[in-house]
């Protein structure tokens, strides 16, 4: 059974701090901004400090996105036929690695009739208009495998285990901040931990251990998203080379969960 230990309020993110009286409305000593909630998807994030570009918060509504947190877009979802979304330093979409044009459909061959003398005409396929396909296989030197867990089961309390290839990584190891900062939980908010360690004992990092206590309850679906990065030459890894095992689960009340699963996308 997971226990919940809380301490204070404010803590949405992967930092854990904020003031004690972090949403009680008042703007109190030592904050900048008090808006009464400790939602982290507004102007004011649960540790009392404005939501800005760049700070991985996405204030919806304002921005289309932040460094790694895309509000659930891909390139899909935006009309492409694929690809990696990025986002530019002004919190705006970057569609220059997304592939093929928004709305654009692979065309249906048509069909042609060729005259054969006195035999039956025979059809031939007329050549598809070309559609652009995805950059190779393999990755190129700076970019970047983005995957995404999601769970079947709302929860309160959640400890999940990611194991990842060697074609990825993240920079930094165990509880690094540069480690935390690849990590990016869909319902920010309570107390989270990150820790990237070595499952396998073989002296490299395969595992991220994510997990989140808190006394409100988070909906099925998304976790976290994590922006690994994708090694040079290597092949690019797809949902397959990720396992997500849900180590502990329980709700608010501290109810455990049996039987919460865990899934993976990958873009």
């Amino acid at each position: 059974m997971m226990i919940l230990a809380l301490t204070g309020c404010g803590g949405g993110g992967n930092d854990g701090g904020g003031f004690a009286s972090c949403g009680n409305g008042i703007v109190d000593d030592g904050e900048e901004c008090d808006d009464g909630n400790l939602n982290d998807q507004d102007a004011c994030l649960a540790t009392c400090v404005f939501n800005v570009c760049g700070d991985t918060f996405l204030n919806a509504g304002v921005e289309q996105c932040d460094d790694v947190a895309f509000g659930g877009a891909t390139c899909s979802s935006l009309g492409f036929a694929g690809g990696m979304l990025a986002c530019t330093a002004s919190c705006t979409f970057d569609t220059s690695r997304c592939t093929g044009s928004p709305g654009q459909s692979t065309p249906t061959p048509t069909v042609e009739t060729t005259p054969t003398g006195a035999g039956s005409p025979t059809p031939s396929i007329g050549s598809p208009i070309a559609t652009p396909t995805p950059a190779g296989l393999l990755c190129n030197a700076g970019e970047h495998v983005v995957a995404r867990a999601s769970v079947d089961k709302p929860y309160g309390g959640l400890s999940v285990r990611l194991g990842y290839p060697s074609a990825v990584n993240v920079p930094g190891s165990g509880t690094a901040q540069s480690v935390k900062d690849r990590v990016v939980f869909a319902h920010p908010g309570g107390l989270t931990a990150v820790n990237d360690l070595d499952d396998t004992s073989d002296g490299v990092d395969d595992t991220l251990a994510m997990s989140v206590v808190s006394s409100d309850e988070s909906p099925a679906g998304l976790y976290v998203t994590v922006t690994f990065d994708c090694v040079a030459g290597e092949a690019r890894p797809g949902p397959p080379d990720f396992a997500c095992v849900v180590q502990s689960a329980s709700m608010p009340d501290g109810t455990e969960i049996t039987d919460e699963t865990c899934s993976v996308t990958v873009e």
